[in-house]
């Protein structure tokens, strides 16, 4: 399946259901959808102040006053702050994840690569340009909702990629790019109810949120609807890192 493949490796598994898709285009359609069936969405507001008021929770942001009976803290690297509104703490760090995209270069990954021994992580796009990642963390600063790149650590990525596939030597290297996320202590997510019943946290994705984001979603309208859902994540609350 990977005649470009060399090097020491003692096996591997493959997932014949696996695959990838663009998150810019899929969060777009999942947004569409959403406002079709009635979802209003407020965009350039961040959430300022969570009070309840009245017996419902009173979330301020820019100059709306939103009213609700549940709230869903889904705020990624920034859901620690919104928990500590809600009465709740998440040991949430904000971390930033590199990837490396190169030119367009000839068919060579039918399917996601991923290393277990060593950092890496890499897909092909039908257009031929490769995203290369390894797990490489850059600094952020989430108070300007900004990230950097680390050449260092980009570095490694691509030697790591090369060491394993040498065809890609020649490759170009168009572009870097670094996004913000939120990591848990465990490395798994925090999802379940806070300290008040009607708060919900799904948080701490640790770099694999938008894989899950369709069963998370189904799992939290189970949450607020039924108050219990069938997906196995009671090890997943965010009370297991309570003192």
């Amino acid at each position: 399946m990977l005649p470009m493949l060399v090097g020491d490796v003692a096996g591997g598994s493959i997932v014949k259901g696996d695959g990838f898709a663009i998150p810019f285009r899929t969060t777009q359609a999942f947004q569409r959808k959403a406002q079709a069936r009635g979802a209003r969405f407020l965009e350039g507001a961040a959430v300022q102040d969570i009070r309840r008021v009245d017996g419902v929770w009173c979330l301020f942001a820019g100059d709306a006053r939103i009213k609700a009976p549940m709230v869903i803290n889904c705020a990624g690297a920034w859901a620690a702050p919104i928990a500590h509104m809600l009465g709740d703490v998440l040991p949430i760090e904000a971390k930033g994840s590199m990837q490396i995209v190169t030119g367009r270069t000839p068919p060579c990954l039918p399917c996601v690569v991923g290393l277990s021994g060593a950092p890496l992580a890499m897909k092909q796009f039908d257009n031929g340009t490769l995203v290369i990642g390894g797990g490489q963390r850059a600094p952020v600063d989430v108070t300007r909702r900004t990230s950097s790149l680390v050449p260092k650590g980009l570095g490694i990525a691509a030697s790591v990629a090369t060491r394993f596939f040498p065809g890609l030597k020649t490759a170009s290297v168009v572009r870097c790019w670094s996004g913000i996320e939120g990591f848990s202590p465990d490395g798994l997510p925090m999802i379940g109810f806070g300290r008040d019943r009607s708060v919900i946290h799904a948080a701490g994705f640790s770099a694999h949120g938008f894989q899950l984001g369709p069963a998370v979603g189904q799992a939290l309208a189970d949450l607020v609807v039924d108050g219990k859902t069938a997906l196995p994540i009671a090890h997943l609350g965010p009370a297991r890192f309570s003192p």
